[in-house]
């Protein structure tokens, strides 16, 4: 069951006390970072806390564009540039910083909100329509029907029995990074009732990004690299 997580101003002003005891400005790269990572988690509190009286977007709307910008917060926290200045591959930079996120995590948040969300995280990684294989099998023309869903519906409760965190991350973020591409490619109607399930269930990214942040903040390690920071910001006379 879903509960009340702290706000992303109150995670935001954690992690500015966190970085100021520590020295770093507000101008550092992680200090922009985490700044970036909270206001856009604000803004999805705010949309998936529901529909003012004079909001025209109804409930169904707003679940949509809470997930997109809780993707946009973890986009904030997982996205570096390499050497060059050019973006890293998705998947390996939400590779790199879903193993960045467990090494800082000493007390456990995330896999406190795995256990807490665990049939949730089951929900999402057993739905065949967030499964990359599965349309790779729909697209094909001779695409086989028997492989469109060849999904392992024991392998999350094996995983978090086994506390092989990483394996379980990259697993999932690989199902939600579907459900990113359907709403933001529009690959999917806004409100749509079609991909409804899922869509319900990819709130749980929110859940994630407060232990995340939590993570950060209670590792206290202001000084980890999170990789260079895409378009930073610049003092322009």
């Amino acid at each position: 069951m879903w509960m009340p997580e702290p706000t992303a101003e109150s995670l935001r002003q954690q992690c500015k006390q966190m970085l100021a005891e520590h020295g770093l400005p507000e101008q550092a790269e992680t200090a922009v970072r985490l700044h970036r990572v909270c206001k856009w988690l604000g803004v999805a509190q705010a949309l998936y806390a529901g529909p003012p009286q004079d909001q025209p977007l109804g409930e169904r709307e707003l679940q949509d564009l809470g997930f997109i910008t809780c993707w946009i917060s973890w986009n904030a926290l997982y996205s570096r540039w390499d050497e060059q200045g050019q973006a890293e591959a998705e998947f390996a930079s939400m590779r790199t910083c879903l193993g960045d996120l467990l090494k800082v995590d000493r007390e456990g948040f995330l896999a406190a909100w795995v256990y807490r969300e665990r049939e949730a995280i089951g929900a999402v990684m057993n739905n065949p329509f967030l499964y990359r294989h599965f349309w790779l099998e729909v697209g094909r023309e001779d695409g086989d029907l028997e492989l469109m869903d060849p999904i392992d519906r024991t392998l999350v409760t094996r995983l978090i029995d086994q506390q092989r965190w990483a394996r379980l991350f990259e697993d999932l973020f690989g199902r939600l990074y579907v459900l990113r591409n359907q709403l933001i490619h529009g690959g999917a109607t806004p409100g749509g009732s079609i991909n409804r399930v899922q869509v319900a269930h990819g709130r749980i990214l929110e859940g994630f990004m407060v232990a995340a942040i939590r993570a950060i903040i209670h590792g206290n390690d202001p000084w980890h690299d999170w990789g260079h920071l895409p378009y930073p910001v610049l003092e322009v006379e």
